[in-house]
């Protein structure tokens, strides 16, 4: 069932935490994400949209994910997504594995498309990284060819497809108790 964008759906799913945190984000997220992934990392001075490749982080420029100006980092796939975030204590985490069989019972979600900013391709790609923007000034830097996207300020617009888990409380009211990021989209249609 779609209303309003949003999805409503039954799937397998298992949220492990807490996540072992080690000496390198690379060797935290290889062991649980060895396959190609996406990631968005909110650092203390900027925001990162990459590729995880299994063994290592790519993005525009080659700049790099310093452990210490981390707030917060979600890698994920189709299939999973790690999140780990800053706490006075270090460096926190879990685990999000959906369509996993060995779930005991099946997980409600709404699934949506979370729109980002960025209405105007800029003319260059750099580094098979493209730059989209917006005139309030806005702008993101995303892990693909220009080719490939289409951006106007109408339904064209690159979206971040999302999993949103509904639990109950003790009196039986429905909430989000997690969300995790599954891929980019633009039209609907995912972006690789």
């Amino acid at each position: 069932m779609k209303a309003n964008g949003l999805e409503y759906k039954k799937i397998n799913s298992e949220a492990i935490s807490p996540v072992e945190i080690k000496d390198t984000l690379e060797h935290t997220v290889s062991p649980l994400i060895n396959e190609n992934a996406f990631y968005v990392a909110w650092l203390d001075y900027a925001v990162l949209i990459g590729r995880w490749d299994g063994k290592q982080f790519s993005s525009h420029n080659n700049e790099s994910l310093n452990i210490q100006f981390l707030q917060r980092i979600r890698i994920f796939n189709k299939d999973k997504e790690l999140y780990l975030w800053r706490t006075s204590a270090g460096l926190k985490g879990r685990l999000r594995i959906d369509n996993d069989e060995d779930a005991q019972q099946k997980t409600e979600i709404i699934i949506a498309d979370q729109v980002l900013c960025g209405t105007d391709v800029q003319d260059s790609t750099i580094d098979e990284f493209t730059e989209i923007t917006e005139a309030r000034g806005t702008n993101l830097i995303l892990p693909f060819n220009q080719s490939a996207l289409k951006v106007d300020n109408e339904k064209n617009r690159v979206c971040i497809k999302t999993h949103n888990y509904i639990d109950y409380n003790a009196v039986h009211q429905a909430t989000y108790v997690d969300c995790r990021f599954v891929g980019f989209v633009n039209n609907h249609k995912p972006l690789d």
